[in-house]
């Protein structure tokens, strides 16, 4: 989409996410500045994370628990399980919470040509900017059925004595209306909308001659509500006594646009609260001409009426555009190599953080799988390498039992036609047994390797054995942890 003012480079399709931010200079090249487009994947993540798209970067030796971010090739991504040592996008443990969609460079400092090579090398689709022209307001028109809303339409009987109003109608929540056949995506701002009278009518199926009820109290805050009373004409009255028993009538709502701020593709504004990315509209400034009890609500196949009918009565409205998508990230995003470089002792204070945290994490998470396969120490350290989940590693543990017992099983078989018996140690017990020796030089002389000082270390330290339980657990731990074959997080031996 052509911009006023910058040169647009779109790297992926817009229609894959359902939010953007923007973050200014947030890339440079040859010294000149490129504002970024975030695509927001998973709002509800991005907004747990606060935006903070700058997450720690990914470090392959640290323990990330479920709902941990980590920033890597750059895009954000969110741990779906406990996970260490693997990198992100593996779908397996991550899912993808932000990416980046676009690039834009001000034709300020960046010509066509320049961008657009940028835009090349970096296999995206260039846009060069358009002319910015003078926008001022100006009259538009869209047809009256194009106004009538029941998408967002409450509508509750009310029973009981003392009540004096039969009938509660929520015409608007506040809420974005999204693929309206007319609008796109729309919002009506609760600051700008109006009723039209002090009593708002009650129709049905937005029929003037058609009276029901009308508005005994009516307010405007979080939501457009009314508070009404059924009138004593027989049509009235059938339609009381039909949602009596139990007939769900549904409710629309008819605004006349006064101030619309269409809102182009990709760009983004705020409304209510909430963030409407285009494209769509916003009616700015508007009235409530009437409310209706219909059977159906907002005819949502209305535009092929429209088509038919083009003498159809239009209303007029003035319009305002918005092109730019909104800029809610106020943060610098650094790389691991950039923080270190720009910020060191912010830098070094953040591993250290990463670094006891991992640590404590490794620790605990390896305590779980040594007391569920304490007795298979070779099957415990493979698993807890795999950073599975305990549900996982106990899944493999089972499918390992059943090999082993086929294998037992056929071996017996064997045995018995042979008449000869074979003795079988298991080689993950031999290779974690006390006896277990190694051989040093060439005099023939054995010791137990680094075993001994283990054992000592574990006797003598509480904290040891509140930590690994059992020697044995914790013999295992050092070896595989002296041969870099578990790694704790961020630790450096």
């Amino acid at each position: 989409m052509p911009l006023p003012d910058e040169h647009s480079c779109r790297l992926q399709d817009p229609k894959k996410y359902t939010r953007f931010a923007r973050k200014k200079c947030d890339q440079k090249h040859k010294g000149k500045c490129i504002d970024v487009i975030y695509g927001i994947k998973d709002v509800k993540a991005a907004e747990q994370a606060g935006y903070n798209f700058s997450a720690l970067p990914w470090l392959n030796q640290r323990l990330y628990n479920a709902g941990e971010f980590a920033f890597a090739g750059g895009r954000v991504f969110q741990a779906i399980k406990p996970t260490r040592g693997n990198q992100p996008p593996n779908v397996n443990y991550w899912k993808l919470v932000s990416e980046i969609q676009a690039l834009r460079f001000a034709t300020k400092i960046w010509s066509a040509s320049d961008a657009r090579a940028v835009c090349k090398d970096r296999k995206g689709t260039f846009e060069p900017a358009k002319p910015k022209k003078k926008q001022a307001e100006q009259a538009n028109t869209a047809p009256q059925s194009a106004c009538s809303f029941g998408e967002d339409c409450q509508i509750s009987f009310i029973e009981g004595e003392g009540k004096d109003y039969d009938l509660e109608i929520i015409g608007y929540s506040g809420k974005i209306i999204f693929n309206h056949w007319y609008w796109g995506n729309v919002a009506f701002d609760l600051e700008g909308i109006k009723f039209d009278k002090a009593k708002m009518p009650i129709l049905e199926e937005h029929c003037r001659p058609t009276h029901l009820a009308f508005s005994k109290k009516q307010e405007i805050n979080d939501a457009v509500r009314l508070y009404c009373q059924f009138l004593t004409n027989a049509r009235s009255q059938e339609i009381k006594q039909d949602m009596k028993e139990g007939f769900p009538m549904q409710a629309s709502v008819h605004i006349i646009p006064l101030t619309i701020e269409y809102v182009k593709e990709s760009a983004s504004v705020k409304v209510n609260g909430q963030i409407l990315t285009g494209p769509g509209a916003v009616f700015r400034q508007s009235r409530i001409r009437e409310v209706s009890l219909c059977t159906l609500g907002a005819d949502r196949n209305t535009k092929a009426a429209v088509a038919a009918k083009e003498t159809e009565e239009k209303v007029t409205f003035n319009v305002t555009e918005t092109e730019k998508e909104i800029d809610i990230m106020e943060f610098e995003l650094l790389t691991a190599e950039q923080l270190t470089e720009e910020r060191p002792d912010l830098a070094a204070e953040m591993m250290a953080s990463g670094v006891d945290k991992g640590e404590k994490e490794t620790r605990e998470l390896f305590n779980q799988f040594a007391e569920k396969f304490g007795d298979d120490p070779a099957f415990c350290l493979e698993q807890f390498k795999a950073g599975v989940t305990i549900e996982e590693a106990v899944a493999a543990q089972n499918e390992k039992l059943k090999a082993s017992n086929e294998e037992l099983a056929k071996a017996a078989k064997e045995a018995k036609e042979t008449a000869a018996t074979t003795a079988k140690v298991d080689p993950a017990r031999q290779e974690f047994s006390d006896k277990q020796t190694e051989t040093n030089g060439g005099d023939g002389d054995t010791t137990l390797v680094g075993e001994a000082k283990w054992k000592d270390e574990f006797s003598k330290s509480e904290d040891l054995q509140g930590q690994f339980k059992t020697e044995e657990v914790y013999i295992a731990f050092k070896k595989h942890d002296k041969a870099s074959e578990v790694h704790i997080a961020g630790r450096r031996e």
